[in-house]
């Protein structure tokens, strides 16, 4: 069955800090004819009877109130969760996948509870975690949590409720085209057994990929961008079938070239968060730097490259400086102990002024360079 749905090229940014979030709220009251979203990973946010995140400490429940609290009449923003599903967080490794799902069960019922219009169904991690390499199980897995969201939407009476379905990585890079058409077909059905719309966004791999604090995809040759061509196409051609807009995962760091492509081909939907995070980070150095506080600004990447989170995105440390890993992590210890003492170092030194103010504005032109999707 073919769905027609409005097509709306729409920005979704990752709240991977306090300031980020801030940026974002400004920005939506400011500039209403925007389409765009904070989402946030369960690393980032979490429902507070699940530990919270790394976030500002917000719980879901306290980052939805403080986004409402905040927002302007006029504002057009709106809160998802990315990439919900089970193991999404450290302390999950250990659990059987039954209790994981109970676990992510939970974490959505407090996302619809409080005020998410956008749900990402991912259970990606299920298939990696447990080393089953198997698609007729994350269509399961992805049905079970989407039936259940939509047994919270009743519960609570919630009206608007958007699904994303499927994911970029893991073992989604090994699916064929005819997998990925058996997958949306069957959560499209499953949608209509329910007697609910199908969902609004697919996530497939599409060749992006945020590593070294850049972007895989800036990178690529004539013939692998005539690759990319073909199967960014063949996606396309596959949402359009059912009705859903295709959604681009890690759109950080592309050149203005790989936007104006990935546009050109059809994208609805883009993805930004480590870009905003990185940015923050050096930002924080380079004004250190510039107020000739060199011995606060190492004091930072110290802080930052001591979490070990810099892995995550440097694949190659003997290519990249302490400072490039430093920068890499610094969003994840800006609501630690640590990082509020240097803070506090800082103000003492009467040479910055206010710091986050200049922040969060340096952050708003960062993100007004992707408002151009828009146009």
């Amino acid at each position: 069955m073919k769905y027609d749905i409005e097509v709306k090229k729409k920005l979704n940014i990752g709240a991977v800090s306090l300031n980020t979030i801030k940026a974002v709220l400004e920005l939506s009251s400011e500039i209403t004819t925007v389409n765009y979203s904070l989402i946030s990973s369960r690393r980032q946010i979490e429902a507070a009877s699940l530990g919270s995140g790394y976030v500002n400490n917000f719980s879901t429940e306290d980052f939805a109130k403080f986004v409402r609290d905040c927002q302007g009449q006029t504002s057009t923003l709106k809160l998802g969760r990315d990439h919900g599903g089970p193991y999404q967080r450290s302390d999950e490794s250990k659990l059987t996948l039954h209790d994981s799902l109970v676990v992510s069960k939970k974490s959505f019922e407090v996302d619809i509870a409080s005020g998410y219009s956008h749900i990402h169904i991912d259970p990606e991690k299920a298939i990696s975690h447990n080393n089953i390499n198997n698609l007729e199980e994350f269509i399961s897995i992805s049905k079970q949590l989407v039936g259940y969201c939509l047994e919270i939407k009743k519960r609570y009476a919630i009206k608007e409720l958007d699904f994303e379905i499927g994911t970029d990585e893991g073992f989604a890079k090994h699916l064929t085209l005819n997998d990925w058409d058996l997958f949306v077909s069957s959560l499209v059905l499953f949608f209509d057994t329910k007697n609910e719309p199908p969902p609004l966004i697919l996530t497939m791999p599409l060749g992006t990929k945020v590593i070294n604090n850049s972007n895989l995809a800036n990178y690529y040759s004539d013939t692998e961008l005539e690759k990319l061509q073909e199967k960014v196409d063949a996606a396309l051609n596959l949402s359009t079938k059912y009705g859903l807009q295709l959604k681009l995962h890690n759109s950080d760091f592309l050149s203005r070239e790989m936007l104006d492509f990935y546009l050109s081909h059809g994208i609805s939907n883009f993805n930004i968060a480590p870009e905003l995070g990185v940015h923050e980070s050096n930002l924080i150095v380079n004004i250190l730097k510039a107020q000739d506080l060199e011995h606060l600004a190492q004091k930072f990447i110290e802080l930052s490259y001591s979490t070990n989170n810099w892995k995550r995105w440097i694949n190659d440390q003997e290519k990249f400086s302490k400072n490039d890993c430093g920068i890499a992590a610094g969003h994840y210890i800006y609501s630690t102990l640590g990082f509020k003492q240097l803070k506090q170092e800082i103000i003492e030194t009467g040479k910055v002024g206010d710091l986050d103010s200049m922040l969060v504005s340096e952050i708003k032109k960062l993100i007004k360079n992707y408002f151009s999707i828009n146009e």
